[in-house]
């Protein structure tokens, strides 16, 4: 009897405990480095305890695949609701050689790593090799892809010369053909925005001289005159999102490179002592999510929604239908009292626009732990 009342209360502790460490985790914003959203927008948790981030993309019904670099996972993150919070975190069977690079066309993810561009089946499967590294005189790490039509793919290909190689790879033979080379290290390709289904050509980042570079071509990349971690065209707003090592802003995109920094979306990278960093982006019609390199989450950010107008017109006929069916008072009763048939309830109460409430560990639980 003893014992079962001992573990009785054992649970009981268990289980406070777990419910104090998830109000913990809900006050403090749900991120180590206290990472907040500007006014005007919302900011969560898309997911957690994905590693080494080093890239992403998504496909056409919403699902994320990410590109953990250390242990070579490819993650398949599904969000059905399309609300901004992933339902299941699966990786891939296979592994890569610390993956840096990936695109989906169709149904077909394509994974540059050390060794070479692999293509795979999104759902899994054994991967094919369809341009090996080998003889390429690469440094071995980053090759970021982008699609660049319906048959093509973009590779960079950094040099151990110090130079820096735009290569079109046919994706049905495995074919190169020199695009454009010279100097400086890529860091990677602008995803653009693009809701009509067409491959928009990717504009470059890239390091030259110890300062970044940014460009629709080598040729033609201007200074950024800042540390810029990676960047997401938006074509359609005409705007541009940097991921910076501080955080995250938003500017305009002109062909001459970037105009200004813009309005800082997100805060607090980098602060303590953790020092995380925002990495590879993305949108789609949910919003931003932008990825935390080394913490392993990715966060998404939206604009907080505008409330609903008020037809003015509709509460006066309500009101009026309710006087009717109430009985009048009697004067003697409300006296005193302030209250008058003519008080109203005050609207109801709205969350703040920058609140940072997570929502729950979205990974599902064949998910490997954190490394």
């Amino acid at each position: 009897m003893i014992r079962v009342v001992f573990i009785s209360i054992l649970i009981a502790l268990v289980s406070i405990s777990a419910a104090t460490a998830q109000d913990m985790r809900l006050l403090s914003g749900g991120a180590v480095a206290n990472v907040t959203a500007a006014d005007g927008y919302e900011l969560t948790v898309f997911a957690r305890r994905l590693g080494d981030i080093s890239a992403m993309d998504r496909h056409e019904d919403g699902t994320l695949y990410v590109a953990e670099r250390g242990a070579g996972r490819i993650f398949r993150i599904q969000d059905r609701q399309l609300d901004g919070a992933a339902d299941t975190t699966q990786p891939l069977a296979h592994r890569f050689d610390h993956p840096s690079g990936l695109a989906l066309m169709g149904d077909v993810l394509f994974v540059s790593d050390r060794s070479g561009l692999w293509r795979i089946n999104a759902g899994g499967g054994t991967p094919d090799l369809i341009a090996p590294f080998a003889r390429s005189g690469s440094t071995g790490y980053p090759h970021p892809i982008a699609p660049i039509g319906a048959d093509r793919l973009l590779l960079g290909l950094n040099r151990s010369d110090g130079t820096v190689r735009l290569l079109e790879i046919e994706i049905a033979t495995g074919a190169a053909r020199l695009r454009e080379e010279g100097p400086g290290q890529i860091i990677g390709f602008s995803k653009a925005r693009s809701e009509d289904g067409k491959f928009p050509e990717p504009w470059v980042l890239l390091t030259r001289g110890g300062e970044t570079w940014f460009g629709q071509t080598l040729a033609t990349s201007r200074n950024l005159n800042m540390e810029v971690n990676a960047i997401w065209l938006d074509e359609a707003q005409g705007q541009a999102v940097l991921a910076l090592p501080h955080g995250v802003s938003t500017t305009v995109a002109t062909f001459a490179g970037i105009r200004d920094k813009g309005q800082s979306l997100l805060s607090g990278f980098g602060s303590g002592t953790n020092g995380i960093r925002p990495g590879a982006m993305l949108a789609d019609m949910r919003g931003l999510f932008v990825s935390d390199q080394a913490g392993g989450r990715i966060w998404h950010i939206s604009k907080t929604p505008e409330p609903e107008p008020v037809d003015i017109k509709t509460e006066e006929i309500v009101s009026e239908q309710l006087e009717q069916k109430v009985p009048r008072a009697r004067p003697d009763l409300l006296r005193g009292s302030g209250i008058t048939r003519s008080s109203t309830m005050g609207p109801a109460s709205t969350m703040g626009p920058a609140s940072t409430l997570k929502p729950a560990d979205q990974v599902s639980e064949d998910t490997p732990p954190k490394e």
